[in-house]
């Protein structure tokens, strides 16, 4: 049989400073177990616990790609090493090991520099579920004692004195990025920003880095933690992982040129023309003819087995208010027409009976 250990840890209010309040948040203590890898069975039997990353065989790995190991040598590299560190983006084709990627860094670096923590976010549980069994699936990578968290609540020193890893929501990440910002309350993490204490923070599809709240505190975070007193010494830095590497709103592109992922031009990143830097690119068109991906059978695409009916397509606009905007509209306005469109029209109900049913798998599953 197994033994669990137990421990308190300090989970705040679930309203943050963010929301106006006016004195620091009451906390309350909330039982923290240790886990087996074989013990969670569903989502909530991750959050707020420390999970033991489980070592194993090193041949239960396979060797990375090639495409990953010119990634991995640029993170590892002189990006890495400088101060402060260089954020960007590692833009890869969609089914390519971005994860893989992201978690042989992680023990790689954990490997040298034990007091390295990081903090993997994204927009979806279900990602951060997923990751969390693929982090387990690697194990053998990491070297040592390695614990994870899936956070759902705020920082505790005490949770950065024995977990090295964190998974978080966006909405958790903007709670926290909030918090630290502010000075008028108590961060674990902008102490570590402000005692240069290694800290990296990689954000899985960060093309979705474009939600206004996020945007706004992560600006206050380097305008009053960041560029401030810390005098650009730092040991903070963002790993952003996308196939689409930035947010398709328009206005949402300044912080990540201006803070987020800013160029530097002491070690160089992969040359485009957002404005950002990108430390490492694969194509499509190199995995293809590597044989490592291959490319989508569009048969039915072509058939039109999938095409929406134009009279359906127009009562769930109709139904949702969507207006379409004027032939005069300038790009920033059809990127929020077709980032509405996405998330109000190809989402309704109707529209996913309707691909239920062409997929034949039913309503009763929609």
């Amino acid at each position: 049989g197994s033994s669990s250990t137990v421990a308190t840890r300090r989970v705040a209010h679930p309203r943050s400073p963010g929301w106006g309040l006016k004195s620091p948040c009451k906390v309350r203590n909330a039982p923290r177990r240790a886990m087996r890898q074989s013990s969670p069975t569903k989502p909530s039997d991750w959050v707020n616990r420390i999970i033991p990353i489980e070592p194993g065989p090193a041949q239960a790995v396979p060797p990375p790609y090639d495409h990953q190991n010119k990634a991995l040598a640029v993170l590892d590299g002189p990006s890495l090493s400088v101060t402060p560190p260089v954020s960007g983006i590692v833009f890869l084709p969609t089914g390519s090991g971005k994860t893989r990627i992201g978690i042989e860094h992680m023990a790689r670096v954990l490997r040298v520099e034990p007091e390295h923590r990081f903090i993997w976010a994204t927009y979806s549980r279900a990602l951060i579920q997923q990751t969390l069994q693929r982090l387990q699936d690697y194990g053998p990578l990491f070297a040592g004692t390695t614990n994870a968290m899936w956070l759902d609540g705020s920082f505790d020193q005490q949770d950065f004195d024995e977990v090295q890893i964190f998974f978080m929501t966006r909405e958790r990440l903007k709670n926290e990025l909030g918090v630290a910002s502010d000075k008028r309350f108590a961060a674990p993490l902008r102490d570590r920003i402000l005692e240069k204490r290694p800290t990296s923070l990689i954000y899985d599809e960060c093309h979705q880095l474009g939600a206004t709240q996020l945007q706004k505190f992560w600006g206050q975070l380097h305008e009053k933690v960041l560029e401030g007193r810390t005098g650009r010494t730092h040991r903070w830095r963002v790993i952003g992982l996308s196939a689409t590497p930035i947010p398709t709103r328009v206005e949402a592109h300044r912080l990540l040129q201006d803070y987020v992922f800013k160029p530097r031009q002491d070690v160089p990143g992969v040359p485009n023309d957002w404005g950002v830097h990108i430390l490492h690119k694969t194509t499509l068109e190199e995995l293809l003819a590597r044989g490592i991906l291959c490319r989508v059978n569009t048969a039915l695409d072509r058939t039109g087995h999938f095409d929406l009916p134009t009279d359906l397509l127009k009562r769930v606009i109709t139904e949702r208010r969507l207006s379409k905007p004027p032939k005069t509209a300038d790009r920033a306005e059809w990127s929020r027409y077709c980032t509405t469109f996405n998330a109000k029209v190809m989402t309704h109900p109707k529209v996913l009976e309707f691909f239920a049913d062409r997929l034949e798998i039913g309503r009763a599953h929609v």
